[in-house]
């Protein structure tokens, strides 16, 4: 018997090895991500394959729900009016933790919906050693300690 295999309607991709990030124990909460060798502004730090779900930022759910899904970066009529579509990415996209401030931010979230990817891009130059942080915006939730 052969095996024929399934078309997709999705192209396939190279996602990058991830050499440059560890994961290891945050002075700021829990986990975080932390970088072995030093990165560039620019550079892709992870590509992340992520779904969406049906679940909406205006759905009522759990704090602790809420810190692990990322919101669809859509501005359409229904996003406005139902809220965003939540999403769930693989990868360290999960333990990137929040700058005290936008000034801060290391890296930033580019989300191609058509491979249904999320590369994190480095916004400054990174020094190894350090933890990788990301901005979420002034509503992001304090750390659970």
């Amino acid at each position: 018997m052969s095996e024929t295999p399934t078309p997709s309607r999705y192209e396939y991709i190279d996602i990058p090895p991830t050499t440059k990030i560890r994961i290891g124990p945050s002075p700021i909460a829990g986990y975080g991500v932390f970088a072995t060798d030093n990165i560039w502004t620019g550079e892709t730090v992870e590509v992340a394959t992520y779904i969406r779900t049906h679940m909406r930022t205006k759905d009522l759910l759990y704090d602790e729900i809420r810190a692990l899904l990322y919101p669809w970066p859509c501005d359409c009529d229904q996003c406005k009016w139902r809220g965003k579509s939540f999403t769930i990415c693989s990868g360290a996209i999960h333990l990137y933790n929040g700058a005290a401030s936008a000034e801060e931010r290391m890296v930033q979230f580019k989300w191609d919906g058509k491979n249904r990817t999320v590369s994190v891009q480095a916004t400054k130059p990174i020094n190894e050693g350090e933890e990788i942080l990301n901005w979420y915006g002034d509503s992001y939730p304090l750390p659970v300690k």
